[in-house]
């Protein structure tokens, strides 16, 4: 047999025994988590879990949530865990204007996840958004797409040190987080639905939630819109 078969060979069968080593750790991290969030009902614990296992599974820098909003055309870190991090909506978030890094816009429209594996490689065509992540200390960088009802953003893992280029977990992990972002700002909304409802003390008051919500009482009709500015955007 060709020496150049074998070596073939010998790659694929290390090849085989990593997809089942990353396979094994997957499935340990998925556990894990279901075990550690089972009676937890605070979503952002839920959020900064999820983040947790999708930081340990990619041996990554910084797991965190960048929510994008499209009014302003800025992306905002709101949750985030790190080593040496608090969660980042205990803080004051980041604001980046999107077109510092004009290929999160065009992945979150194409829903694609991002990968660079190599900040570098950004320098010639990119260069904003090299000069963004480089200042920011990141040499490599795995974000999976988001959008779902009043949510659209990203999953970002900063300086993965494995798994880089497979986005898989990340795409899983979304799905709880986003259902997370969305109960938290429908109870905001609630709230806020609430407060401006008991400053009129209507007789009767409907809240509707199938859709966007609508306040309906006898003083007029409020929506989404009017509890968005009480926050402040």
């Amino acid at each position: 047999m060709p020496l150049g078969t074998v070596q073939r060979m010998g790659e694929a069968g290390d090849h085989e025994v990593l997809m089942i080593e990353a396979l094994k750790e997957f499935r340990n991290v998925l556990n894990e988590l279901e075990s550690s969030l089972r009676d937890v009902e605070d979503s952002e614990a839920i959020i900064k879990g999820a983040l947790d296992a999708a930081r340990g599974f990619y041996q990554a820098d910084r797991a965190y949530v960048l929510e994008i909003d499209t009014e302003l055309h800025v992306e905002v870190n709101t949750y985030e865990c790190g080593e040496e991090t608090e969660p980042a909506a205990e803080t004051s978030p980041q604001r980046i204007p999107l077109e510092l890094i004009p290929r999160l816009e065009q992945a979150l429209k194409q829903n694609q996840p991002l990968i660079i594996r190599d900040v570098e490689d950004t320098r010639q065509n990119y260069l904003s958004e090299y000069k963004e992540l480089k200042q920011q200390g990141i040499e490599a960088l795995l974000a999976t797409p988001f959008s779902k009802r009043i949510n659209a953003g990203f999953i970002v893992i900063d300086n993965p040190k494995k798994y880089g280029e497979n986005p898989g977990l990340l795409l899983l992990l979304s799905y709880v987080i986003v259902l997370e972002l969305n109960e938290i700002k429908q109870q905001r909304s609630l709230y806020m639905a609430e407060k401006r409802v008991s400053k009129q003390q209507p007789k009767e008051v409907y809240i509707n939630l199938f859709g966007r919500m609508t306040v309906i009482s006898a003083n007029g009709v409020l929506n989404d819109d009017d509890f968005t500015a009480e926050q402040g955007g």
